[in-house]
């Protein structure tokens, strides 16, 4: 039997071209080397902004600041804010304690305008013992300012042991713009790499005032509608009288107000933004707390009064027993212009009739709202447990306190009082703020 041969044709082996194949491999690597340069994730590198001051350059700015050497210098002891108003102290602040700065003289001198031969400083302060005494923030105009004290008739450089960068703010006075303030002592200030040598010897405070729009998440005014807290098992709506409800009436005079604020371009927060709405004045979450996150400068708590005696009436207002009376005064008296409006007889101590400090209990102002809306300047979160367990956490080392006013605006158990309220809540409302506008200084906002 015959096989059947088969042909086989042996495979012939390619060869590489590898004149055409090698640089065909360069050209794939550089492509793949090109997509990982352009294509991967970068860190990105902020680059260094050189520290400037006034409209001058980086270089006349070291050499300015080189330049500003002294002998005669204190130390900052502490710094706080109230209101708007900056606090200097020699030592750590103690609400018990006169501090050393007390009573001494306070200079500014804006280094923007050293080119002008001048060697007057552009503001002079005399240091009260009152926390809205001492630096006006809200009258600084734009600069860049050097700080001295005068001691025993010696002005002195203001200096600080640590670095400070703190920035401030003042409330809104045109179209959304305020100041802003930053407190700085950096003898690096103006250094633009960490191996280079200090520009300064000491850590000289300077102020740093500039107009700037205000971050919208900050507020100017904090309205604290009385009442509506829980109190057992229910909640605390306040007295009831003549056909009122406190807690109602009050959150109706917030609303108002708040509309009226508003005209001068202010941004106001309100502690209860509903009529409803159940919140209590200590601990997170709180209407204290509130008011801290919204880092207002002005806090208003409205209040009706009462009594078991229903011929006691009048209206009110109380401030801290810390601070001076010149914006409750103000606002009290632009209350008085309304017809029918009848203050109370009470008064503390040079003030007119329903103008009030508030009475202190163990060297603090006794008035709760008052004591612990103004942060650590008058000792907010250590009145008691309560103030300690629900506001210490937020409050007790705020450098920022508000400048508080509660007013009374009568006695809802006074048919009278009553009466009044109910057909003057609107121009009360207008009277009130025209009273802090006068005292702040503002202008309506006009529509163009």
């Amino acid at each position: 039997m015959n096989k059947i041969q088969r042909s086989y044709v042996p495979r012939t082996q390619r060869k590489i071209r590898w004149r055409i194949v090698a640089p065909l491999l360069v050209l794939a690597a550089l492509l793949f080397y090109m997509a990982i340069v352009f294509f991967w994730p970068k860190e990105k590198i902020e680059p260094v902004v050189p520290f400037t001051i006034c409209d001058y350059g980086a270089t006349k700015t070291k050499d300015m600041l080189h330049d500003r050497i002294y002998d005669e210098t204190v130390e900052l002891g502490d710094y706080l804010l109230y209101g708007e108003t900056l606090n200097l102290f020699q030592s750590t602040y103690d609400t018990a304690v006169d501090d050393g700065f007390v009573g001494k003289t306070l200079k500014l001198y804006d280094l923007c305008r050293i080119d002008e031969g001048t060697d007057e400083p552009e503001y002079t302060f005399l240091l009260e013992n009152l926390v809205d005494g001492q630096i006006p923030l809200e009258n600084l105009e734009p600069g860049f300012y050097e700080i001295y004290v005068t001691q025993d008739l010696v002005s002195k450089r203001i200096i600080k042991t640590e670095a400070i960068k703190d920035r401030f703010y003042t409330i809104r006075r045109a179209e959304n713009t305020g100041m802003t303030i930053d407190l700085l002592a950096d003898k690096r200030l103006a250094n633009t790499a960490d191996d280079q040598p200090s520009l300064m010897d000491k850590n000289y405070v300077f102020l740093n005032v500039a107009a700037s729009e205000i971050p919208t998440e900050i507020a100017d005014i904090y309205i604290e509608a009385g009442h509506r807290t829980r109190s057992g098992g229910g909640v605390e709506t306040g007295r009831s009288a003549n056909g009122l409800i406190e807690s109602e009436e009050t959150y109706k005079m917030a609303l108002r107000m708040k509309d009226e604020f508003e005209k001068y371009g202010l941004k106001v927060v309100l502690a209860r933004e509903d009529a409803e709405v159940v919140i209590d004045s200590y601990g997170l979450d709180g209407r204290l707390h509130k008011a801290y996150q919204a880092k207002a400068k002005y806090y208003i708590e409205i209040q009706l009064n009462g009594s078991s005696n229903p011929s006691v009436r009048g209206q009110q207002i109380f401030y801290s027993s810390f601070a001076s009376n010149r914006l409750a005064t103000t606002v009290f008296k632009s209350l008085m212009k309304i017809p029918g409006f009848k203050p109370t007889s009470i008064s503390t101590k040079g003030n007119i009739p329903g103008v009030n400090a508030s009475s202190r209990d163990s060297g603090l102002d006794a008035r709760p709202t008052i004591r612990e809306s103004g942060g650590r300047i008058l000792a907010a979160g250590t009145y008691s447990e309560l103030s300690r367990e629900g506001n210490a956490s937020f409050a007790a080392d705020a450098i920022l306190g508000m400048q508080t006013l509660t007013i009374e605006y009568g006695f809802i158990t006074n048919s009278a009082d009553a009466n009044f309220w109910k057909q003057n809540m609107d121009e009360l409302a207008v009277k009130t703020v025209e009273g802090f506008v006068q005292h702040l200084q503002l202008n309506l906002i006009t529509n163009p």
